[in-house]
């Protein structure tokens, strides 16, 4: 077995061999050369080298995942960690709680007289759509100025939950 040396096979390098591996057809191409090797160019050289390297392409795949799987790992890991973060403290502050209760009561009662109406929770991403409806008597007003003037009004302690 032959051994890879990471100081010779880097990421870089192992990123530069993946993309410049002969198709089948260009192997073909070179391996069907009758003539003297010699005589062809350093890349049909380099071609015929390769070709007798089975599974070259999955080879490079699995060397570059062990080479970086750290990398990754790491940095997923890291987004994990602030995702949960993030969560714990939404889940743990009850005046975001209250606001997200004011959001699911506006839209219970805009959805009133069909299915949609009276439901017990809503997807986080419809607090986006917020902004896109727009009062009919001030267009310059949109649904999330509504909920502010709400909670300002009727839950001012719960105001100020960031």
């Amino acid at each position: 077995m032959i051994a890879l040396d990471p100081t010779i096979l880097t990421v870089e390098a192992i990123e530069k061999l993946k993309n410049i591996i002969p198709t089948p057809e260009e192997v073909s191409t070179v391996t069907s050369f009758d003539g003297d090797v010699s005589m062809l160019g350093d890349v049909e050289k380099m071609f015929i080298a390769v070709s007798t390297v089975p599974r070259l392409k999955q080879r490079l795949d699995s060397y570059l995942f062990v080479r970086t799987y750290d990398d990754n790992y790491e940095q997923v890991k890291a987004k994990v960690e602030t995702f949960e973060a993030a969560a714990r403290e939404i889940c743990g502050n009850r005046k975001i709680n209250r606001v997200l209760e004011v959001v699911l009561a506006i839209g219970n009662y805009l959805n009133g007289g069909t299915n949609r109406g009276q439901a017990y929770g809503f997807k986080m991403d419809s607090i986006l759509k917020l902004k896109d409806a727009r009062s009919s008597k001030n267009g310059k007003l949109n649904l999330m100025h509504f909920l502010v003037m709400q909670v300002e009004a009727h839950r001012a302690a719960d105001a100020d939950f960031y």
